[in-house]
């Protein structure tokens, strides 16, 4: 079952391309989904008119109207008190995995903002990567940019030709075993935790692909809307051999 989890952070007045395709994937894909909104996570919810199944967190961020809409349309509600050992994400990412909603997620998908605190960004990050979740593919769309969770084993990196895609190691060192399709490879390569080395790589061939040996790694995907011509970012990098 796949959970959609709204997380909060400043709201557009319209949602991303990225975040709407994200979603109508999600709907397209049929089956079993349910929506948990962390704090102000649900107004995004109900700017993507999205139903909303559990609504979680400390709530001193989600506008009242919006919280008496909820608490009208049914809607679980999971109060905790502020001074609290999680951020709303967290304990959304943790109802989303272990929830007492029938079945339980074996994906996630998170919605969400790259803009506003940086605090809130580099721990939003984190709770993607948590071990918690180590059960649980987990992919996340902040606004313009894609960011997938990948744990040891091999996957296709999902990007296109000529596509901008960072590998950023998170918890912690990850050691690629290798990659194949990017411009710069990766072969037997630990990458520190948040460090640059695996930053703005480039998509040379289609399906690009990581084997990852240890550790958690974000692979970030900027989206870009299809113009019929792909210009790769330009960078002054060595090849990472």
């Amino acid at each position: 079952m796949t959970t959609v989890v709204l997380s909060g952070g400043p709201l557009r007045p319209e949602p991303t391309s990225a975040v709407r395709a994200a979603l109508d994937r999600v709907v397209r894909a049929g089956g079993p989904h349910r929506v948990v909104a962390a704090d102000s996570g649900y107004e995004r919810a109900e700017q993507l008119g999205l139903w909303v199944d559990d609504l979680v967190g400390d709530l001193d961020s989600i506008g009242p109207d919006a919280l008496e809409r909820a608490e009208r349309a049914g809607v679980r509600v999971h109060q905790h008190p502020r001074d609290k050992d999680a951020t709303d994400l967290e304990l959304a990412l943790e109802l989303a995995a272990e929830g007492d909603a029938p079945g339980s997620a074996t994906r996630i998908l998170v919605l969400g903002s790259s803009s506003g605190r940086v605090d809130h960004l580099l721990a939003l990050l984190g709770a993607l990567g948590s071990e918690q979740l180590a059960d649980v593919a987990v992919d996340a769309v902040l606004d313009d940019d894609a960011v997938h969770i990948c744990r040891p084993g091999r996957r296709e990196v999902p990007a296109g030709q000529g596509a901008t895609v960072s590998l950023v190691a998170l918890g912690g060192p990850a050691r690629v075993a290798r990659t194949t399709g990017l411009r710069w490879p990766l072969v037997d390569r630990e990458l520190p935790a948040l460090a640059g080395l695996g930053v703005s790589n480039v998509v040379e061939h289609v399906p690009a692909s990581l084997e990852l040996a240890a550790g958690v790694l974000a692979v970030m995907v900027p989206y870009e809307p299809v113009t019929g011509s792909s210009t790769p970012q330009s960078t002054d990098r060595e090849v990472n051999e």
